[in-house]
């Protein structure tokens, strides 16, 4: 079967003179986004050597997400095509919110996240033609696939055949014998993978789950270190499919592959607590021994737990990001539009222009939220204001009623009139003429008075005799009598 194989590539190759450029294999990959192939963990000596916590928990999610992969003889790659799982067939922003400028990577969804007969068309059509065309249009293109209906159907055989693509459909059961991806490839790509989740469990200790959201960032890591010239190169020369040599394979069927040993690491300088442990072990002659042997050790138990503790804190700072992020509700890009047209795919620069216009959508719908909570504030502060002037206006007018319930309770006495004071007025008419003089003003009291007061009457009636008696007898203002010397 496999000489079959090599007779008929050989064939093909030669007839229409396909170059190397020219060469392709496509195929799927599944990804598991929560499991990991391998993990790490950190235990004490004593937890080790007891062997009950030999085994690392992973994180459980079963999220499925696939990749259609397609790599060329000459170590190129188109970019690839990744299908979410998803039942309204529509990308959330939270998916892609990793995807950057210049990505090369096509995304779609699926009720499954498998692809399928019209996903398969779709992804000939606008990615693989798109990007494998070649500069003559007399040239032939060669595609190595395996049997999967998705992409061996009368439709996708039809439209290959009149764009010059010829399918080289692999025998079934040896793809992981003669298929450069599954050879060479999406092995290391898992792993890389693999090893990206590991990161995420072990810095979050367990904290932080692995989603949709997290998976692009982690698989573009994983693609870039995975899918390089050389390896690409590699795995289409491990199975003798470029350059075309059977019996590469075929020496494979006929013997087992031998094991490569390990070479020997030079020795480095001991900077992990296992590594001191040995460095002291190898030069402890001294005659202290049990000194060194104390100081080993408690430089051991602080070695190791300022590890751990560094490693924890770093940990539970990513995971804290991680989960600021996860925290962040996805909304639909609205790709599809209205109509549903089947299977979609879209490059990665519509991705990101439809999560530009969501996120300006999003800003200019907060900005309007920010206004609508703004005059809700003024109309509140408003209210209030109209609200105490209103308790104001009822607190005045409440003092008023008081007042009045008070004079109406306490009625003031009626005045009495000063005409009971005063004389009975004459009824005679006063007289008229010249108005009454004004009264002088009290004269302040003086000394005794030398001036003898006479009686006006005996002045006018008898001429006045003042005798030597009249001087010794004389009197005050106040009608006192003052006696002379």
């Amino acid at each position: 079967m496999f000489i079959l194989f090599f007779q008929l590539l050989l064939n093909v190759v030669t007839k229409y003179s396909i170059k190397p450029e020219n060469i392709w294999n496509f195929d799927e990959k599944g990804f598991i986004m929560g499991y990991c192939s391998s993990v790490k963990r950190i235990m004490t000596l004593e937890a080790y050597k007891s062997g009950r916590v030999t085994k690392a928990k992973q994180d459980g999610s079963r999220e499925f997400v696939s990749c259609l992969a397609c790599v060329s003889a000459l170590g190129k790659w188109i970019p690839p095509l990744l299908i979410y799982r998803g039942d309204s067939k529509e990308l959330q922003n939270t998916w892609v919110q990793d995807v950057k400028p210049g990505d090369k990577c096509y995304f779609s969804i699926s009720e499954n996240g498998w692809s399928s007969i019209a996903m398969g068309m779709k992804w000939l059509q606008e990615v693989f033609e798109k990007h494998t065309k070649p500069s003559s249009p007399r040239e032939h293109r060669l595609l190595l696939l395996d049997g999967h209906s998705s992409h061996v159907n009368m439709a996708f055989i039809r439209w290959a055949d009149t764009h010059r693509i010829i399918l080289l459909v692999l025998p079934p059961h040896t793809t992981h014998r003669l298929q450069p991806l599954d050879v060479g490839l999406f092995q290391p790509l898992a792993t890389y993978y693999s090893q990206e989740v590991d990161k995420l469990m072990t810095k979050g200790l367990g904290y932080v789950q692995m989603s949709k959201r997290f998976f692009y960032g982690f698989f573009k890591r994983a693609w870039e270190t995975a899918f390089t010239e050389d390896n690409i190169i590699h795995a289409f020369a491990k199975p003798g499919i470029w350059p075309i040599d059977k019996e590469v394979i075929l020496a494979k069927i006929r013997k087992p592959v031998p094991l490569l040993k390990t070479p020997i690491a030079m020795e480095r300088t001991p900077l992990t607590t296992k590594a001191i442990r040995k460095f002291i072990v190898r030069f402890q002659k001294s005659p202290s021994k049990e000194r060194a042997e104390r100081a080993s050790k408690a430089l051991q138990i602080l070695a190791a737990e300022r590890s751990i503790v560094i490693h924890e804190n770093h940990g539970l700072r990513e995971a804290l990001i991680l989960e600021q992020k996860k925290r962040k509700k996805g909304k639909k890009l609205n790709l599809c539009g209205e109509e549903d047209t089947g299977a979609m795919c879209w490059e990665a620069d519509v991705v990101i222009k439809a999560v530009e216009f969501q996120a300006e959508k999003e800003r200019l719908q907060q900005l309007e939220d920010e206004a609508k909570e703004q005059r809700k504030i003024q109309r509140a502060a408003n209210a209030l204001i109209k609200r105490e002037e209103q308790i104001a206006k009822e607190q005045r007018q409440a003092a008023k009623q008081l007042a009045k319930d008070l004079v109406a309770a306490n009625p003031v006495p009626p005045k009495t009139p000063k005409s009971r004071f005063l004389p009975a007025k004459s009824n005679a008419p006063k007289a008229k003429g010249r108005p009454r003089a004004k009264p002088k003003a009290k004269q302040p009291a003086s000394k005794p008075s030398l001036i003898v007061k006479l009686p006006l009457g005996d002045l006018c009636r008898t001429p006045a005799v003042i005798g030597e008696d009249a001087w010794l007898s004389r009197e005050s203002r106040g009608g006192r009598k003052i006696k002379m010397p």
